[in-house]
């Protein structure tokens, strides 16, 4: 053994250094989650930048979670017990154009007040009855205009309280104009979308979701005066409404209600509504997207099937869809939703849900579907417990909305902490140059004020955000911590090392960039359904998943369907047989294939006769043709012409 021992010691001790190395890098990765030991916590210091007042963020209103925070340290709470109705003709006083008012809009037989041009304004004098936060709202019905959602702005007493009341969004709705369309390959394709007129109720929001609940303001007692002006898109207005802020019930309260009005579950129900069958929607682009997995439903074995909703489209700032189902009776039935969150990761998401129009209790104001790498059943409720819900007999709806309010305060504290590396490597910047010299001792702790205090202040507000996404459920080896947590890490070493900060400039700036970009990726916040289930209590969930063996066996088939099928024609593929048929290759993507062959189908084939096939090539392949043509499809390239793009 010895004897093996010394033959091989330069190679065992190789081994041992290479371990060695591996278990202190395995080590290292990650981000220490105790980085704020031993730094002082700065309470009360004032880490204003001297740039502060010169900063275009000074010069702005305040935002909403700010401006909210200020008014409840001042002592103002909500009121209660007030809804005042203002019809929405009987304004004070109005811009000289764009403002109008009109009978019969909709359906409703008394006037109605219509804002259809850019920068129109209404004003209305409102006497409120004592102080503290109203929330506002109004009904709305939305004109005919650039299919575009409607933005308006409301200013109280000639100012806004805050930021986000200068940009105030209402959705259009929408609705499939009829079923999928299938091609004779039996691939499925998307129906036009149409918008449906009717009027709309809707409270003050945040644009952007990022705050939980419609919009406070602070309203002293006595006359206001409320403008609301026009910043995008034309539409008409009912009423407008300022109330006491809605507390809403927990499921606790409500569940008690249900035994005191001795509501029985309902028996033997189950009710799948397939997530693709949309009622309505916000937005053109929601649409059905396909899913491989032979779990989905419908699964189309033979081609493309579109048997999901949402995914990459519905991930944005109160984006919203709608399914109506009918229960045939009445008694407390459970909800689950078959949902894919694989978008961002680790990233839980969440969605506002409302069963006819309104929100059954408080929980259901921010639904968290967690994040996995499979298809998962959300089944609504609190751990271990299901929520239940009591549904007369007969048509119900219920709506799913994008909300990130869970991520607003994370959010609006490091862009805090994005704008202050601004501020602040301005400061270094008039103090050393675009060019500093790297061999002097510029003593930056001394001639910048309180840097190290504010770099460490930087840093405890990104290990804040840090903590905060564990407790929404982020896993620790999430990548979205990295970037969070690579510019507290390099915050903390800053402040260790001041005087290498002139030369790490380019790395603040990056950092500073980086953040941005973090914010905008995780306000986008996907999600794809399957179908939703109503169910009664002592029915059991359905199965999500597929078999490992069936996954298998429709790998194998499209394999071999891959071989009998042509994936360069787009769409239904016509044979020559008598009749004009001309074949186009194009060197575009299969989206911008699939609505070329789509206008061809719809437009020029009826109005000519003369059929289309779409054919797709790489576009490194579109030069090596022998005869490339631009093509004319309004000329027409007479019976089996062959045309070509180069585009």
């Amino acid at each position: 053994m010895l004897r093996v021992v010394r033959r091989y010691t330069v190679t065992i001790a190789f081994v041992l250094l290479a371990v060695c190395f591996l278990l202190w890098w395995y080590s290292g990765r990650g981000f220490n989650d105790k980085p704020m030991a031993g730094i002082p916590d700065y309470a009360g210091m004032d880490g204003k930048s001297i740039l502060s007042d010169e900063d275009v963020f000074a010069k702005l209103e305040p935002t909403y979670l700010s401006y909210y925070a200020k008014k409840q340290q001042e002592g103002v709470k909500d009121t209660s017990g007030v809804a005042l109705e203002i019809p929405a003709v009987r304004y004070n006083a109005a811009s000289t154009t764009g403002v109008s008012k009109k009978a019969g809009v909709g359906g409703r037989t008394e006037e109605s007040l219509l804002l259809t041009d850019e920068n129109a304004w209404v004003e209305y004098k409102v006497d409120i009855p004592k102080d503290g936060f109203y929330q506002m709202g109004l009904d709305y019905y939305a004109l005919e205009g650039k299919r575009s959602s409607i933005l308006r702005s409301v200013q109280v007493d000639g100012k806004f309280p805050f930021i986000q009341s200068k940009k105030l969004e209402f959705t259009r709705m929408w609705k499939e104009a009829g079923p999928v369309t299938i091609d004779n390959q039996g691939n499925e394709y998307n129906p036009k979308q149409v918008e449906v007129q009717g009027w709309q109720t809707a409270e003050l929001r945040d644009s952007e979701a990022k705050v939980y609940e419609p919009l406070r303001y602070h309203l002293t007692q006595g006359t206001h005066t409320i403008r609301i002006g026009v910043i995008r898109e034309p539409a008409a207005i009912g009423t407008i409404r300022v109330f006491s802020p809605e507390r809403v019930p927990t499921y606790q309260v409500l569940e008690a209600e249900y035994k005191t009005k001795g509501y029985n579950p309902s028996t033997k129900q189950l009710i799948k509504i397939q997530a693709e069958e949309t009622q309505l929607k916000s937005s053109p682009t929601l649409r059905r997207v396909e899913n491989r997995d032979p779990a989905t439903e419908p699964f189309n074995k033979q081609g493309v099937g579109l048997n999901t909703f949402g995914g990459g489209s519905w991930r944005s700032w109160g984006q919203w869809a709608e399914w109506s189902f009918e229960v045939p009776e009445s008694g407390l039935y459970q909800i689950g939703i078959k949902n894919g969150n694989w978008f961002i990761d680790g990233m839980p998401v969440q969605r506002m849900i409302k069963l006819d129009g309104k929100l059954p209790f408080k929980e259901m104001n921010a639904v968290t579907f967690e994040y996995g790498d499979k298809w998962q059943m959300k089944k609504l409720g609190d751990g271990g417990r299901e929520y239940e819900f009591y549904l007369e007999k007969g048509k119900h709806t219920l709506r799913m909305e994008v909300q990130i309010g869970a991520l607003g305060e994370t959010f609006e504290s490091v862009q805090s902490v994005s704008r202050r590396m601004s501020l602040l490597s301005r400061e270094i910047i008039l103090y050393t140059g675009t060019n500093p010299d790297p061999n002097r001792d510029w003593e930056l702790d001394r001639n910048i004020p309180n840097l190290i205090p504010r770099l460490h202040m930087m840093a405890r507000d990104l290990n804040e955000a840090i903590q905060g996404l564990y407790k929404l459920g982020v896993s620790k080896g999430s990548s979205q911590i990295s970037p969070l947590g690579i510019a507290r890490d390099q915050s903390l070493d800053m402040a260790e090392k001041p005087d290498t900060i002139p030369s790490r400039m380019k790395q603040l700036s990056d950092t500073q960039s980086s953040l941005g970009t973090w914010i905008n990726g995780l306000s986008q916040q996907a999600l794809q359904l399957d179908y939703i289930v109503v169910k009664s209590p002592d029915m059991e969930w359905p199965k999500v998943h597929s078999s490992f063996v069936a996954g298998i066996a429709t790998s194998i088939y499209d394999f071999f369907l891959s071989f009998r099928k042509d994936y360069r024609g787009v769409g239904s593929v016509f044979e020559e047989s008598g009749e004009k048929t001309i074949d186009i290759w194009i060197s575009r993507g299969r989206d911008w294939a699939e609505i070329i062959k789509k206008l061809a189908d719809e437009d020029f084939t009826p109005n000519t006769g003369v059929k289309v096939n779409i054919n797709v090539i790489p576009a490194g392949d579109k030069n090596k043709s022998a005869a490339v043509y631009d093509y004319r499809i309004a000329a027409g390239c007479g019976a089996r012409r062959r045309c070509a793009s180069s585009d």
